[in-house]
């Protein structure tokens, strides 16, 4: 019996690999008739069909549904599928307010100072000279007072005309070209520096002829459209303030510049920058004068200090 028994484990032992080979062979066969019965049989196929015409009649019926009712518009898609979207505040669904904004509404920047504004053409303005002392996040513009500092900046700043509080009440504050290119952003969210193509625009809107919206230097004098902007009498414009109506309510004011030795023309000319730099130095700006009913486009050093309007 023993040797009966070693010689079935000898053939066992030696006949391995072909016992494995008939085993997967079995199991291959095994597992391709239980798949070929699931999927096949009659039975099967009349299940499967079964359930093909459930999910076919469930797509006509859909289809029927909502016949003529496909959304063609973000607006139309918006509303129909409303229902599927969160639950948000009005600050989540329009964080700048500029689709609820109504022009001619106060705004109120990170600095909580209060501005007046005023729709002109396709344009919605500030009323007044920006004079906030922080970037929209919150992080703080330096104030520069000497003029020794002013001078060698290449980052953003601001001042009060001669350093005095009283003409940043009236006039604002006077910001170096880097406040206004600094990706923080000086404006109040959703409002922005307008750029030289967003003041010929306006330009444009007063009248100005488009052969000389790029002229450098003054231009527009013959339609007046720098008096159109500017306040009227001289409680703030020195003599004669020349053309001065504020038809369109924008009510310009001249609150001068700091330069690179000092302050200037305070009551004489009025000077905002525009987000377009001109070269390395240098970027676009506006001025209205006292003596002109003209406007002025011209380029001048980033380090000078102007006002700035902000535009929705």
């Amino acid at each position: 019996m023993e040797s009966n028994s070693k010689d079935e484990k000898m053939f066992i032992f030696q006949n391995r690999p072909f016992l494995q080979f008939v085993l997967g062979a079995f199991t291959t066969i095994l597992v391709y008739y239980m798949l070929w019965g699931y999927y096949f049989s009659p039975e099967a196929a009349t299940t499967n069909a079964e359930d093909l015409s459930q999910v076919q009649d469930s797509n006509m019926n859909w289809s029927n549904d909502n016949q003529g009712e496909v959304p063609n518009t973000p607006e139309e898609l918006l509303q129909k599928y409303s229902h599927l979207l969160p639950d948000l505040d009005d600050d989540e669904k329009d964080p700048i307010g500029k689709e609820s904004f109504a022009c001619g509404n106060s705004i109120t920047d990170i600095d909580q100072n209060v501005y007046n504004t005023l729709q002109i053409g396709d344009q919605c303005w500030m009323k007044e000279n920006l004079t906030t002392s922080f970037f929209s996040n919150g992080d703080e513009i330096p104030h520069v007072i000497s003029q020794v500092e002013w001078v060698d900046l290449q980052t953003g700043a601001w001042s009060f005309y001669d350093n005095e509080l009283e003409n940043g009440r009236i006039f604002g504050k006077l910001y170096n070209w880097y406040a206004v290119a600094d990706n923080r952003g000086i404006c109040p969210a959703g409002w922005r520096v307008p750029n030289d193509s967003d003041w010929k625009v306006l330009e444009g809107e007063l009248g100005m002829p488009i052969h000389e919206r790029a002229i450098m230097g003054p231009r527009g004098w013959e339609n007046n459209i720098g008096g159109i902007l500017k306040t009227v009498g001289n409680e703030i414009w020195k003599q004669p303030n020349t053309g001065a109506t504020n038809d369109r309510k924008f009510s310009a004011l001249p609150g001068g510049a700091r330069l690179m030795d000092g302050y200037y023309d305070l009551g004489i000319n009025g000077l905002w920058w525009t987000a377009t730099e001109y070269n390395s130095t240098q970027a676009i700006d506006r001025m209205l004068s006292f003596g002109t009913g003209g406007i002025i486009r011209s380029k001048d050093e980033k380090v000078f200090g102007y006002s700035v309007r902000c535009l929705l």
